[in-house]
């Protein structure tokens, strides 16, 4: 497939890592990084954003009937974007499945496609048009 540059990444946004315990992960990025927790969007889920400078850069969420060692704890990245329509035409052009979500309380919208080895891959476009 060629590259039809009909999306533009800006950079990476954040990791998205699965824990059976929010407070033990927070502690391990707070105390080894020096990451601090900070706002997170009133999500359906328990989980907690780790900032570094005014950046949320690890976003967690807790799934505590997880098997002990989870078998895919990073769910997935995400990549700051712009370019909606274009990108979801091209998606669709593609036959690829996607969902398409909007963060809580933000203008804020995420799509999410998983690669061939099964890793989510977020695009994340801020003030976008719906």
């Amino acid at each position: 497939m060629e590259s039809s540059n009909v999306i533009a990444i800006s950079g990476v946004d954040h990791i998205n890592i699965e824990t059976r315990d929010v407070q033990t992960s927070v502690e391990f990025y707070s105390n080894f990084f020096g990451l601090r927790s900070g706002w997170r969007p009133a999500f359906d889920v328990s989980g907690a954003w780790l900032y570094a400078g005014q950046k949320a850069v690890i976003h967690l969420v807790e799934r505590p009937d997880a098997p002990l060692a989870l078998e895919r704890p990073i769910n997935h990245f995400a990549f700051q974007a712009r370019g909606l329509k274009a990108f979801e035409k091209m998606l669709e052009e593609h036959g690829v499945k996607y969902s398409k979500s909007l963060v809580p309380g933000t203008e804020i919208v995420q799509i999410l496609v998983r690669d061939p080895n099964n890793v989510g891959v977020e695009c994340s476009f801020e003030n976008a048009e719906l």
